[in-house]
């Protein structure tokens, strides 16, 4: 690769960025106060909310006996990895600090086990430690606590310390110069806790957090229902986002007002229609852009925990004889039904010109199942690392179109 064109990629790059963005790239380089990370000696107390919150999505397990755990088909002992796992990738490493385990669905057997890995997790991750406290899996660390609190379960004094300190780092290092789905979670943590739980700073979490996600739906999500990263699987896990926050309402409806309680109602059923469009007969979602099976609740689990929230989606089974056509038009995407097959057609831009990180160049590539068996697909994502095998999974020969003089068709 000769200069010019690496000075024109970074051009083209920097050029859509927001100034929010760059402005906060450079702001982060700067080392977060230490004050942040002083617990300020008053223990968070949980407010009493009207109703119970509803049983959410849940998961496969990932902690194991003897202390294992798997994430995404590797599995290790923690007393030989630790929390750092060093020799890990960036993802493996991340999902070992989500704690996606305390909302997996055999949670309530294992408890003794989970509060001695909630313990570990403290003890050994003091307050600005790398990667363990990373905006991202801090955002999503603070929601399954608080999730796994609401499923009567007793976070320990040093658990309610930790989180106190957690959401205000958090709130003082919002993923401005990231946006997009990581700015979203962000929010939706100041709100779990801020709604959640009596301290000095609660409503200005709360308040921080509800601004954010109500200027961020308009932008995130497009007329059609899809998310705007145009990632079938990050649509999931934002859709579970939204059915967790209209959940929150239903636990404390005096802090929220009515006009967002029907703006998430609305969103939630525009998703699941837009999800059971980019579903493979198979049950499970099309491999667009940043995609890969197991890593969201799937079109059916989305859809039960809509159902548990009174909210009538219903999603319609693709099993007609006739031919029918749907263009998600805002999206690009367009599906076509014909006796016992399914196609999924990508005709659409790669997604905001500002956050191409999940994008592929898999502009009109295809997927193809036939009597509910998948036989054209694109080749997903397994890896988030900066190497070989992640530009090859991007690039246009992982997909089911063509490409032309080895070119990628995003550049």
């Amino acid at each position: 690769m000769n200069w010019f064109r690496i000075l024109k990629l970074y051009w083209f790059t920097i050029y859509y960025l927001k100034p929010i963005q760059i402005f906060y790239r450079i702001k982060n380089y700067i080392k977060p106060k230490s004050s942040l990370f002083i617990f300020k000696g008053i223990l968070p107390t949980a407010k009493e909310s009207e109703n119970s919150f509803v049983q959410p999505s849940e998961y496969e397990p990932c902690f194991f006996k003897n202390d294992y755990f798997c994430f995404a088909g590797r599995k290790r002992k923690l007393s030989e990895v630790g929390w750092a796992a060093p020799d890990e990738e960036k993802l493996w490493r991340y999902n070992l600090h989500y704690f996606n385990d305390l909302k997996s669905h055999d949670s309530k057997f294992r408890v003794g086990q989970q509060l001695r890995i909630l313990s570990d997790w403290v003890d050994e991750n003091l307050p600005g430690t790398d990667l363990a406290w990373d905006p991202y899996p801090t955002a999503l660390r603070i929601v399954n606590w608080i999730k796994w609190f609401y499923a009567d379960n007793k976070l320990p004094d040093k658990c309610l310390k930790s989180l106190s300190i957690q959401v205000r780092f958090l709130y003082n290092r919002l993923e401005w110069q990231t946006l997009g789905n990581h700015l979203f979670s962000d929010a939706k943590a100041l709100v779990f806790y801020g709604v959640t739980f009596n301290d000095p700073e609660s409503d200005k979490f709360f308040n921080r957090g509800l601004k954010i996600i109500t200027e961020e739906l308009s932008e995130q999500i497009l007329e059609d229902g899809g998310n705007f990263e145009l990632s079938p699987m990050y649509h999931c896990l934002f859709l579970e986002d939204i059915l967790d926050l209209f959940n929150l309402t239903k636990s404390y409806p005096n802090s929220f007002n009515s006009n967002f309680v029907k703006t998430l109602r609305l969103t939630a059923i525009k998703m699941v229609q837009w999800l059971n469009c980019m579903t493979h007969p198979d049950g499970e979602i099309s491999f667009f852009n940043d995609s890969a099976k197991g890593v969201a609740a799937n079109l059916k689990n989305l859809s039960l925990y809509a159902t548990r929230l009174n909210i009538n989606v219903r999603p319609k089974e693709n099993k007609s004889s006739q031919i029918e056509f749907h263009h998600l038009e805002n999206s690009g995407y367009i599906r076509i039904n014909s006796n016992h097959a399914a196609f999924i057609i990508d005709v659409g831009r790669i997604g905001p010109n500002y956050i191409p990180s999940h994008a592929h160049a898999d502009t009109l590539s295809f997927e193809f199942s036939l009597s509910g068996q998948r036989v054209v697909v694109n080749g997903g994502t397994s890896t988030y690392e900066l190497n070989e095998q992640r530009l090859k999974e991007r690039s246009t020969e992982s997909h089911s179109t063509v490409e032309i003089n080895g070119e990628s068709s995003s550049e």
